[in-house]
């Protein structure tokens, strides 16, 4: 973003978001996979 004569530099990608979503989804299959092998034992 330019503004008179300040530059400031935004990632197009932002990496903390991805990171996050797939620590998110990784929690997600780990907790239905442990359910699916729980529902087997049983």
């Amino acid at each position: 973003m330019i503004r008179g004569d300040e530059v400031h530099w935004r990632p197009a990608i932002d990496v903390n978001k991805i990171v996050l979503g797939g620590q998110l989804v990784a929690v997600v299959a780990f907790l239905v996979a442990r359910s699916l092998l729980r529902r087997r034992r049983a």
